[in-house]
């Protein structure tokens, strides 16, 4: 219940820093990364479940269960910063879209 607010609270924090506003390519990091905390987090209450469904105790399933999980969740993480890091620095196919508009009639 806490992943997906804790995900955007990290976002505004990301895009603080970075000085960036929400945008259509922040919208589409945010859908990325809310579906990947959530299929993380059914598929880590699957498993607290069956921990504790095996006789575990509660506060073990969770310690094993996050265990088990941790290397495919630090996977899933750097797979997709790498797909996205070209984008993101504004090089490669599609870097188009990160590209600040500017007003015809605006000179610099």
């Amino acid at each position: 219940m806490t992943s997906v607010p804790l995900a955007a609270a990290g976002i505004w924090f990301v895009l603080g820093i970075a000085g960036h506003s929400i945008n259509l390519m922040g919208l589409m990091g945010c859908v990325v990364l809310a579906s990947i905390v959530v299929v993380d987090a059914i598929i880590k209450t699957y498993l607290i479940n069956q921990h504790c469904t095996a006789g575990v105790q509660v506060r073990a399933a969770i310690i094993a269960a996050g265990r088990d999980r941790v290397r495919p969740i630090l996977m899933t993480t750097i797979a997709t910063v790498q797909a996205f890091l070209p984008l993101t620095l504004g090089f490669g196919q599609g870097s188009e879209l990160r590209g600040r508009w500017r007003s015809p009639s605006r000179t610099d």
